[in-house]
């Protein structure tokens, strides 16, 4: 027989059934439990072995009374709440941990060995943390075990600490009831004694409150209102002077000069004892609250409050301190706004009556309009107030429209028709519109020429406007790129001359001039694209295909960046269908987004990128843990040339079209793209929904280019390239993939070597060079007699419109190949050109 009153025979002396359980499963098997009142493990019962099993492997917070002395089991979750047991609990009665919150819960136990469950709803405890008692909360159930023969052995306790769900519900009830209170007050000292008659019943958060008042001088504080402690104390004087020694123990000077809430300590240094609040333990802390309104220096009124003994003040109580000083600051201006109203109304009394007089004293026709829309007139007939139109821009006036037009009135007997130059506006007073008045003058022919040229004059500036505003937008924008160019340039440069000085850096050098390089290929890459969209030529090349490999691409591109920075850069593809979409698209849009993540993500931060099936197609999630951006930016987020930083002293550099671009391919390919953050430094997720491909019968899958499909073994190219660097490093790209190259440097050269060398498989052309051009030499190629004539021919330049390409075309190459490409991007299109006919202007 064991401690419990069971059965041990027949049981292994062996652990072997408690596996794993984390750090509480291996202090269970290491424990001496000959010496609790359990005894030694392979005494222990059946359904104590169960329990205890299921407790160290629960993902909840679990704790086992097990006995009569009720000897405590828990996991390794229920240790991690807050105060949770330590270590040398494990075995020990349950009283020895709840404390002084035994005498709460030792009913709920004690129902449950007598057989009957118990559910615990936030209930309130007060623990021991730290040497003093703090108010806390716990839900949880109280369930009990029974052991073999249907006796109850145990209790099965999983609890979850509450605490911050149920203060914050108590605390936002305190503001919602304080803010109804003050909704209604006409006074300043009105508003701080509603409030204060309100907080009177929430002292388990504010102990204590004393709202101060500061006079007309400046200097002086006058206590208005109370909570907690009665006025005249040491710490609630009727007074306090914000400068010498009138502080009466509250740093007066500090908290006077911040525009934020002040930790006030050492409450019984200042003051003594303070006799407030629910609890026997005086509050040692205070906040200090100052309230300040809009233009005005020095605060208005400052707000005392008390922190409760029995809670930490931490970030979220500290928030309540705050909120509570921005609701009597609302309530302070609404007191304002209804004073000032006041005040309006009577000057609006005044002006009617002076307005009046100045209406009767006007030689011109004067009609006069109040918000309700009653019309007043001193020369002008009201009979004509319609058909003129006068009440009709009158009407618009009082909704904020003014209006300067001419009015054409028929005269009896054949008489010319008047002009009238009729001048409408709103009369505001603070902001506010009070009435309408339009002012109607005689201007006959004179008149109407003057207003025609003051339409020109102001069509002239307006214009003149735009045209600075377009040219102060060109010269920005030219400064951006310019910076952006300039930057990789600057690094290569110095890698360069670095290199040549210490070729012990060769790898890291490679390494960050490649990444420049790719840095300065994708900025003039995004400036064409972004070319293109502008002028609706954008496009893209759908087709069937698998959307894991653009992303892997992407991912490999990206992977460098990411850890130069010290990010963890992962993947996770799931089984997806194939999607209709271009792929070099593709690999260009989640580039993008990962090259925006690796930027706005702090070093040690980490960026994902997911592939998963959705709705009819896929979705390619990239989610960092960076910056983030605010819910403000979010409509601007997706537009050209718009970044949330401006100006020189950006983080972050870049020209603000990645995103642009981004939202344009995939709506270009029928998809949609999202972005949310839950705000500053909180990270980002873009999403990008793409359909999936409709099986059509056809082949479904684009074959992947490998290394095979990259070789250009037994080519014969003639390359024409001007520099002499570009031409060198092209040649030795090409001879690597096992062409054999003619390199040279001029049209001329070019067609020295056709004329006396034939069997070329293709010739590879740039277009700007000095005396004649790449259109020239592929004109006169086309006209020369035999099979050269037809030679296979590829504009390799770095003018990448599409304009340029279009000639390039039309001029009679057949491909037309940007200089930014990669290297296997260049042997994968030369493949491509030798494989089609030429076509001969």
């Amino acid at each position: 027989m064991d401690a419990t009153g069971h059965d041990a025979g027949g049981l292994e002396p062996s652990t072997s059934w408690l596996v794993n359980g984390g750090e509480m499963g291996g202090r269970i098997r290491a424990k001496d439990w000959s010496q609790t009142p359990l005894g030694p493990m392979e005494s222990w019962p059946p359904c104590l072995r169960t329990v205890v099993s299921l407790c160290v492997a629960s993902p909840f917070p679990i704790l086992i009374a097990w006995g009569p002395r009720r000897v405590m089991l828990y996991n390794d979750v229920f240790r991690a709440l807050g105060g949770g047991p330590s270590p040398h609990l494990l075995g020990q009665p349950l009283s020895e941990y709840w404390g002084p919150a035994w005498t709460e819960l030792r009913d709920h136990y004690d129902k449950a060995f007598a057989g009957q469950p118990v559910i615990l709803e936030n209930q309130p405890l007060f623990r021991d943390r730290g040497g003093r008692l703090e108010e806390t909360f716990f839900s949880g159930a109280f369930s009990p075990i029974r052991d073999e023969r249907g006796e109850i052995a145990g209790v099965w306790n999983p609890l979850t600490e509450t605490t911050r769900q149920v203060l914050h519900e108590r605390r936002t009830r305190t503001l919602g009831d304080v803010a109804l209170a003050m909704a209604n007050a006409q006074t300043l000292p009105e508003v701080f004694t509603l409030a204060a008659r309100t907080l009177e019943d929430h002292a388990r958060d504010l102990p204590f409150t004393l709202f101060y008042v500061r006079d007309t001088r400046g200097s002086t504080l006058r206590l208005v209102s109370s909570t907690g402690l009665p006025p005249g104390t040491a710490a609630s004087p009727a007074l306090l002077f914000s400068h010498g020694d009138g502080a009466g123990g509250w740093p007066l000077e500090e908290v006077m000069r911040a525009r934020q809430p002040i930790r006030v300590g050492h409450l019984e240094e200042r003051f003594g004892p303070l006799r407030c609040g629910p609890y026997p333990e005086p509050p040692r802390e205070a906040v200090a609250l100052p309230i300040h309104l809009p233009g005005e220096e020095e605060p208005t009124a400052l707000l005392l409050t008390g922190v409760s003994s029995r809670l930490e003040l931490n970030e979220p109580y500290l928030e309540f301190h705050r909120l509570l000083a921005n609701a009597m600051t609302t309530a302070t201006l609404q007191c304002h706004a209804r004073a000032d109203w006041v005040k309006s109304r009577r000057r609006e009394e005044q002006r009617a009556a002076e307005l009046e007089a100045v209406i009767e004293s006007i030689p011109d026709g004067v009609c006069i309009a109040d918000t309700s829309g009653h019309i007043r007139t001193n020369r002008i007939d009201p009979a004509i107030l319609g058909s003129s139109g006068i009440e009709e821009a009158l009407q618009r006036a009082l909704r904020g429209e003014s209006s300067t037009r001419e009015v054409y009135l028929a005269q009896n007997g054949g008489e010319k028709q008047r002009v009238i130059r009729s001048a409408t506006a709103p009369v505001r007073l603070r902001e506010t519109i009070v009435g309408a008045v339009s002012i109607n003058v005689d201007i006959t022919e004179r008149k109407r020429a003057e207003a025609e040229r003051e339409v020109l004059l102001a069509n002239e500036q307006a214009a003149r406007g735009e045209a600075e505003r377009a040219n102060r937008k060109k010269d920005e924008f030219l400064a951006r790129v310019s910076h952006e160019l300039a930057t990789p340039l600057v690094g290569m440069r110095l890698w360069l001359e670095l290199l040549q000085t210490d070729e012990s850096k060769r790898t890291e050098a490679i390494a960050a001039l490649t990444q420049c390089t790719q840095t300065q290929s994708r900025i003039v890459h995004d400036l064409l694209d972004t070319a293109r969209a502008l002028s609706g030529k954008l496009s893209v090349m759908i087709e069937a295909c698998e959307p894991s490999e653009p992303i892997q691409a992407a991912v490999a591109d990206l992977t460098p960046m990411a850890r130069q920075k010290g990010l963890t850069l992962e993947m996770i593809l799931q089984e997806t269908p194939l999607v209709q979409a271009d792929p070099r698209r593709m690999r260009q849009v989640v580039s993008n987004l990962l090259s925006n993540a690796v930027k706005f993500t702090p070093p040690g931060g980490r960026v994902e990128v997911r592939l998963e099936p959705e709705r009819g197609g896929v979705c390619i999630v990239v989610q960092d843990t960076g910056r983030g951006f605010p819910s403000e930016f979010q409509p601007l987020l997706f537009s050209p040339f718009r970044q949330e930083e401006e100006g020189t002293t950006r983080v972050n550099g870049g020209l603000g079209l990645g995103l642009a671009i981004v939202r344009q391919l995939v709506e270009l390919q029928g998809g949609t793209v999202w972005a949310e953050s839950p705000g500053r430094d909180q990270g980002a997720i873009f999403t990008v929904w793409l359909p999936a491909h409709e099986d059509t019968g056809e082949p479904p899958r684009a074959e992947s280019t490998n290394a095979v499909a990259l070789q250009l073994e037994g080519l014969r190219l003639l390359l024409v390239e001007d520099d002499a660097l570009t031409r060198t490093a092209v040649t030795s790209i090409l001879e690597h993939h096992g062409a054999r190259v003619e390199a040279v440097e001029s049209v001329a050269s070019a067609l020295s070597t056709l004329a006396s060398t034939s069997g070329f498989d293709a010739l590879v052309c740039d277009i700007a060079m000095p005396q004649e051009d790449g259109y020239s030499l592929i004109r006169k190629v086309r006209a020369m007699n035999g099979p050269i004539s037809q030679v296979p021919a590829a504009a390799f330049t770095a003018h990448m419109r599409e304009e340029d390409r279009l000639q390039v075309l039309e001029a009679g190459f057949q491909m037309h190949i940007p200089k930014s490409l990669e290297p296997d991007q260049l042997i994968a299109q030369l493949r491509t050109l030798v494989g089609k006919p030429p076509t001969k202007p």
